[in-house]
């Protein structure tokens, strides 16, 4: 089974800007074959930071990180930023592919 986790802010934790319209993660939910997961762990108004601390309550099934994050964070290095963080959670070893 594969298991999408979706990282970062608001273009992800959305439910607050669309009104009556579908939020990312049910969307998301519908497009995806029966067999797959997908899970939200992005908060709106986070920065590159805060990914980090949103990687500490991984689904040891995540198979797919998909990361959307630097609109709140203006002139910050933002690439490095996220290099480092997958760094140091080892996601390679996991078999987890990261997505930008």
């Amino acid at each position: 089974m594969k298991h999408i986790i979706l990282l970062g802010d608001s273009i992800f934790d959305n439910k607050a800007y669309v009104a009556d319209g579908l939020d990312v993660i049910t969307h998301l939910r519908q497009q995806i074959p029966d067999d797959w997961k997908a899970f939200l762990l992005a908060v709106d108004g986070s920065t590159v930071e805060n990914v980090g601390s949103q990687t500490s309550h991984l689904p040891g099934d995540s198979t797919h990180l998909v990361v959307s994050v630097g609109g709140n964070d203006g002139g910050r290095k933002i690439a490095a930023s996220i290099v480092r963080m997958v760094r140091e959670h080892n996601f390679e070893s996991r078999r987890t592919e990261v997505f930008f």
